[in-house]
């Protein structure tokens, strides 16, 4: 070998050695990411669960297996479909096992079917509960933890949770008992010290919230703030899970934080791919995606795990509870009322037997004249909303009746049921209160009237009402047992049963 050609490989050796070292120098990681599933079981209206876990199935294979990746979910499992409400969200625990997921953090609807059964779900999970500023003493001791680490491929990875700060804007009742939130931004200050103590090489921040959320919500402000707001104090963490807006994100710098937000309703999943060099302790290559499920074929496994559910889902869905005449529609922001939000009123003050109710209409779902089935009484009445009862006088209900006119158009509209009264042509009310089969008005301030409404109105549906729940906030509240779906669905048994047709909506 000549001197030239000695030396020619000496520099080929080198420069594939300096490759190796390299390349030992780099490890990657790859986050994936599920939120708002909804419990989505089905592909009815979503690509369902099972074409969901088609795609992180292959997105944690693509990655090279489970110990180089990271399985979380943001919440809103347990709540969102009719099969949900057969077996309240535990079809999902099974869902979420069988994936291996890491880190489940909770949603505000994961509270629907209450703190007790949450209980059992989150006690159910394999994966670790995360949650900084969550209290909840249905829990086992230490079955909620505000954060983790986690070692995926030579890397420490420290993966904090926080649920929504708002949790008792949207609950009630045994939706809140034993519930404890703790302030997010005090929380947060809290455990970074912890994290950086334990020197690891990525943050992961996991939470059900979106990019953007409310200001002063408990006081019903309408301006957003950005996450921003509070990340850039935290220079440390490296990448934000976000849920809870159904605002599917690929991909945005918030501070110094990168920000990624999965499809709502099983659409899909949003991945993180990382490449991180350890000797420099950074971070090389961050590119996140959008994985969709809608094109992705049902895995198996799941599609049979699910099938007992989905078969009980046929047969109950299927079963007849009314007969009706005519169509069934939500309000329009013109009205005060229809007839679907006068059958929620009147299903309320039924069940309760409360003089006045607010109630309006929850759902885009149009019914057809002819038989109502039950999966159809979901569509009208999809949420969990239990009935509060409490007592109003005139100036109060007065209040109330204001608010909710001034909010006519913005989709969250309670109509008022039991009561009468006049609008002018700006729609503010202009007349006294008439109570239902009264002649005088209603003005006397000792006597007070027992009003129903939901729970989810009465904590001020999501800093909507806050002259409803500061109202409430100064009264006892009794919760009837019922809920508005149940209630609803035996109304129409009761006054449009199948035997019968062409009955018209009159009376109560």
């Amino acid at each position: 070998m000549s001197k030239r050609e000695f030396l020619k490989s000496v520099v080929c050796l080198t420069l594939f050695l300096a490759c190796i070292l390299s390349f030992g120098e780099t490890v990657r990681l790859t986050v994936i990411q599920t939120t708002d599933i909804h419990a989505q079981v089905s592909g009815r209206g979503s690509p369902g669960i099972a074409r969901l876990a088609s795609v992180v199935k292959a997105e944690r294979r693509a990655a090279g297996g489970s110990g180089r990746v990271l399985l979380i979910d943001c919440g809103d499992l347990f709540q969102g479909s009719y099969q949900a409400t057969l077996d309240r969200g535990a079809s999902l625990v099974s869902c979420l096992n069988h994936l291996d997921y890491d880190v489940f953090v909770p949603g505000n609807h994961d509270f629907d079917f209450g703190t007790k059964i949450l209980a059992e779900r989150l006690n159910g999970l394999r994966a670790t509960v995360l949650a900084f500023n969550l209290r909840l003493g249905t829990v086992r001791p230490g079955r909620i933890l505000p954060w983790k680490l986690f070692e995926r491929n030579s890397l420490r990875i420290a993966v904090i949770g926080m649920t929504s700060p708002f949790l008792f804007s949207w609950l009630a009742g045994g939706q809140t008992e034993g519930l404890e939130v703790a302030d997010y931004q005090t929380e947060l200050a809290r455990v970074i010290p912890e994290i950086m103590a334990c020197n690891p090489d990525l943050i992961v921040l996991a939470m059900h919230n979106g990019r953007f959320m409310p200001s002063r919500l408990e006081q019903g402000g309408k301006k957003r703030i950005s996450a921003y707001s509070f990340l850039r104090k935290y220079p440390q963490i490296d990448l934000v899970l976000g849920g809870h807006s159904h605002q599917e994100n690929a991909g945005v710098k918030i501070a110094s934080s990168w920000y990624m937000q999965a499809p709502p309703r099983s659409g899909g999943a949003a991945v993180a791919e990382i490449v991180y060099d350890r000797t420099k302790r950074r971070i090389v290559s961050l590119q996140t995606r959008i994985a969709h499920a809608a094109d992705a074929e049902p895995d198996p496994e799941i599609v049979s795990m699910l099938g007992p559910l989905t078969e009980r889902s046929r047969e109950k869905g299927t079963r007849r509870i009314a007969r009706l005449a005519f169509s069934l529609e939500p309000l329009k922001k013109s009205e005060t009322e229809n007839r679907l939000s006068r059958m929620f009123g009147r299903a309320m003050l039924r069940a309760t037997g409360a003089e006045i109710a607010f109630h309006g209409t929850l759902s885009s779902y149009r019914s057809r004249p002819g038989v109502l089935h039950a999966s159809q009484v979901y569509l009208l009445a999809p949420y969990e909303n239990l009935i509060a009862v409490l007592d109003v006088t005139p100036s109060e209900c007065r209040a109330i009746l204001k608010e909710q006119l001034a909010k006519r158009r913005s989709g969250s509209f309670q109509a008022p049921c039991g009561i009468s009264f006049r609008t002018d042509r700006g729609g503010s009310l202009c007349s006294g209160l008439f109570l239902d089969g009264e002649t005088e008005e209603w003005k006397d301030e000792s006597r007070t009237v027992k009003m129903a409404v939901s729970g989810y109105a009465l904590a001020g549906a999501g800093g909507r009402f806050p002259v409803l729940k500061a109202i409430a906030s100064k009264k006892k509240v009794e919760f009837s047992g019922a809920d508005v779906r149940s209630a609803l669905e035996k109304y129409l048994a009761e006054e449009y049963p199948c035997g019968t047709a062409g009955k018209t909506d009159r009376g109560k």
